[in-house]
């Protein structure tokens, strides 16, 4: 018999847009154990109740395997506040309220400090400030309460950042498209009137484009 006629179909490596959604749906998952706690104000696309419960049975199933009061109530905590906000962000849109957007992962209680005005801007509170505050307490769980949930902490911030990130860069591009969009579509009304005004095609001066383009919270836009 022909030996290739025993061996299963060939294994095709995984693409590099594969891998990076693989890495992305990890870490949602895993951040998903802080971000409830983290956060306030959670839309409830983001908040599933689904991913709440696989989150709290994960943290369940390793509390089995290596016993931990602190991790125990880690996975409560998570569940009851993840669930709560969903149920707070979808009372609102069942009354009509403009509380937020419904994927939205929610605002840092650390906004409620008293920090720099910098830090506020562009999301750089929950991008940085909030995986390095996780961070930092779980390595104080780790060497000071109990080294499983010190581990899952600290792994949790780490997909924190991950997530923030490929997030981040996904609004980012999507605010490019949509400023582009809004530039492109005032410059054909302008071509448009000076073709039907019978001047002929003339492109708008960058200058009075650069007047529709979105806030970025930069020095201009203070300027």
């Amino acid at each position: 018999m022909n030996m290739s006629s025993r061996q299963g179909p060939a294994h095709t490596p995984m693409t590099l847009g594969e891998k990076k959604e693989t890495v992305e749906i990890l870490s949602v998952v895993v951040a998903m154990i802080v971000t409830p706690i983290m956060r306030h104000g959670m839309g409830y696309q983001r908040a599933k109740v689904g991913l709440l419960l696989f989150v709290f049975a994960v943290l369940g199933v390793s509390d089995l395997i290596w016993p931990s009061i602190p991790l125990l109530v880690l996975a409560v905590v998570t569940l009851v506040r993840g669930s709560w906000q969903n149920h707070q962000s979808r009372r609102a849109v069942r009354r009509g309220e403009l509380a937020g957007d419904t994927r939205s992962n929610g605002l840092s209680w650390l906004r409620l400090l008293p920090i720099p005005g910098w830090l506020t801007r562009e999301e750089r509170v929950e991008r940085f400030l909030d995986p390095l505050v996780c961070f930092g307490a779980g390595m104080a769980i780790f060497t000071g309460l109990d080294h499983e949930t010190g581990v899952w902490v600290i792994a949790a911030a780490m997909c924190l950042r991950i997530r923030e990130r490929y997030e981040y860069a996904y609004r980012d591009n999507l605010r490019a498209e949509r400023h582009n969009a809004m530039i492109t579509s005032y410059d054909g009304l302008v071509h448009m009137h000076q073709m039907q005004a019978g001047s002929g095609p003339q492109r708008l001066p960058a200058r009075a484009a650069d007047n529709y383009a979105l806030p970025t919270g930069g020095p201009d836009d203070q300027a």
